[in-house]
C-alpha cells in the first residue's frame, strides 16, 4: 500500500485565467467533499478510528488533508481569509486524533 503524500500543486496560468466567482465555487466544493467524506468515513476529531484497521483511517484522514491543503493554497491565491482558516481548522480536527495518541508516520510529518 503506498501511503506517500503526493502533493498537489496549483497551476498559476490556470488560477490567473480563472475568475475569482469559480475559485471560490471551488473552494466551496472542496469543503463540501471533505465535509461529506469526513462523516461517511467517520473520521471524526475525537475518535482516531471507525473500528475497522487503524491504516485504512489514517489514509482516509490524510487523503482529506491533502484536499484541504490544496484548498489553503487557493484560499491565499484568492485572498480569502476565511476560507483559508476554514481549511487549515479542518485540516487540524482530521490530524488531532494521530497528534493527541502520538501516532507518529512519515506521511503525516510531511502534512505538518
Amino acid at each position: 500500500m503506498n501511503t506517500d503524500l503526493t502533493r498537489r500543486r496549483l497551476h498559476v496560468e490556470k488560477l490567473e485565467r480563472s475568475s475569482p466567482l469559480l475559485l471560490q465555487w471551488f473552494l466551496t466544493s472542496v469543503f463540501i467533499e471533505t465535509d461529506i467524506n469526513v462523516q461517511q468515513g467517520a473520521l471524526f476529531c475525537d475518535s482516531l478510528s471507525d473500528k475497522g484497521p487503524l491504516i485504512l483511517g489514517q489514509n482516509a484522514r490524510l487523503a482529506e488533508c491533502e484536499r484541504l491543503l490544496l484548498a489553503m493554497d487557493v484560499s491565499l491565491w484568492c485572498g480569502d481569509s476565511p476560507a483559508g482558516l476554514q481549511a487549515v481548522v479542518s485540516c487540524y480536527s482530521l490530524l488531532a486524533p494521530l497528534i493527541y495518541h502520538q501516532v507518529v508516520w512519515e506521511p503525516m510529518v510531511q502534512v505538518g
